[in-house]
């Protein structure tokens, strides 16, 4: 797929990526935006659940050790979620940590990316995440709304 193909088929997806460090947030921002993406970003997961509720993500890209809440609770949340369980998520680990991919996949994550994270990678995984979730369609939606939800489940925005 040629450069022009890829940034009309990013054309308005939104990538959101969680990670406490603020350089890794703006690096990743940059790649995403260069390749077509809008890029959304948070330090922690409760701010990842928080941009979720307040935007339409196409996508969630989370660092399985993100601050005051980890990458792999914050995906089980989402994929526990009524009106977000839908949205694809690639969680990003240590390539240390040999049980990392398995963690990700019972949490419902559809992709785990090892770190160092590359460009390359890391925006393959975004485009086979949107692909996927394009033939899904809409399953999981539900009519409950976010905050009611987080709300039930002892979350704050």
């Amino acid at each position: 797929m040629d450069a022009e193909a890829t940034t009309t088929a990013a054309h308005g997806r939104r990538v959101l990526y969680a990670d406490g460090d603020e350089a890794a947030r703006r690096a990743v921002a940059a790649w995403l935006e260069t390749a077509g993406y809008e890029a959304v970003s948070a330090a922690d997961g409760v701010s990842a659940l928080a941009r979720m509720a307040e935007d339409r993500i196409d996508v969630a890209v989370l660092h399985s050790q993100a601050p005051r809440l980890d990458g792999y609770r914050t995906c089980a949340l989402v994929k526990r979620h009524p009106t977000l369980g839908h949205v694809p998520v690639i969680m990003v680990v240590s390539d240390a940590d040999l049980y990392a991919p398995a963690e990700a996949r019972v949490v419902g994550a559809c992709r785990c990316l090892s770190l160092p994270l590359t460009e390359a990678d890391l925006l393959a995984a975004v485009r086979e995440s949107l692909n996927e979730g394009r033939l899904l369609g809409e399953v999981g939606r539900g009519a409950t709304s976010t905050t009611a939800w987080m709300e039930h489940h002892g979350s704050e925005p």
